[in-house]
């Protein structure tokens, strides 16, 4: 994949202002360089596949709850289907399981289910609402850039709700919307990234 030399330069020179606060593992000199590249080069990836999957996500809604609502109905069938199997098949299921039984194998499946049933009812509320308000897919994309090199370098991967609150991290991310020239202010973008992505 070709990478934007600007992007990468401009980002290998934010992740070099910023190294003291984000602690960006380089051991010698020589590879130091090298390694600053490569994180540069994982931001610009970050950023192209964040940013490509929210404007999917903002350009077809319609498909992005056809999908988690297929999700809701198959894992209901599964679940109906485990349910009826029948008590000598539970014994042989079992055996070959290694650790636990099948009851128990199938009572954890139902109970992981049962938790993606409120997140995903929320998300389908929400693209039905319409997200085209919040969603900028340049400066998500920025954002989930500049938190995969934050979290991944040691920097603090407790997230404040507002990124004034954290001036290393909000002078790191101003600094990366500049790069990938993102134009929408960085309190509201965040705020956005933040209501979207963390809550």
């Amino acid at each position: 994949m070709a990478f934007n030399p600007k992007t990468v330069f401009g980002l290998c020179n934010v992740l070099n202002r910023h190294s003291e606060f984000i602690e960006l593992i380089l051991p010698s000199e020589e590879s130091a360089q090298y390694q600053m590249e490569q994180w540069a080069k994982r931001m610009d990836l970050v950023y192209r596949d964040s940013k490509t999957n929210w404007e999917f996500i903002s350009k077809n809604p319609s498909s992005v709850i056809e999908n988690l609502t297929s999700i809701q109905t198959l894992s209901n069938q599964l679940i109906i289907e485990l349910y009826k199997v029948e008590y000598g098949v539970h014994q042989q299921i079992s055996k070959d399981l290694g650790q636990g039984s099948f009851t128990k194998f199938r009572t954890q499946i139902r109970e992981q289910f049962d938790l993606l049933k409120a997140p995903i009812d929320g998300i389908k509320l929400s693209l039905e609402e319409g997200l085209d308000n919040i969603i900028n897919p340049s400066s998500i994309g920025a954002i989930d850039a500049a938190i995969d090199v934050w979290k991944s370098c040691g920097g603090n991967t407790r997230l404040p709700k507002l990124i004034f609150r954290n001036n290393n991290l909000n002078n790191f991310v101003k600094d990366c919307f500049e790069v990938f020239e993102v134009k929408e202010d960085l309190g509201v973008a965040y705020s956005n990234w933040y209501t979207l992505t963390q809550k």
